[in-house]
């Protein structure tokens, strides 16, 4: 019973997330897609690791290839990393060359 509550209620988290962001990365703007490095996951902001909590208020949305290298760095640690910027410059050109 409680892991379908888990189930139901992170369901629940992906729902209200998708209706208070648009359906855009969080951190590199990307649009999401089904599968792949661009697909829709939510992230901590402050990571669980670090004391953060499972609540929306701690929840955004990102794609699968910031949340993953993003990891356990904190939210400010992350955007002023070398990596975002380059991110967000690929995706700016994908978006100018569509």
């Amino acid at each position: 019973m409680k892991g379908q509550y888990r189930y139901r209620q992170k369901r629940w988290h992906v729902f209200r997330l998708t209706r208070r962001y648009p359906s855009l990365c969080t951190y590199c703007g990307c649009s999401f897609t089904p599968t792949g490095k661009r697909q829709r996951t939510r992230d901590h902001v402050v990571p669980r690791i670090h004391g953060g909590r499972n609540r929306l208020s701690n929840l955004v949305l990102a794609c699968a290839a910031c949340n993953h290298r993003k990891g356990t760095m904190s939210t400010e640690a992350f955007l002023a990393s070398p990596w975002l910027a380059a991110r967000i410059k690929l995706v700016q050109d994908e978006k100018k060359g569509a």
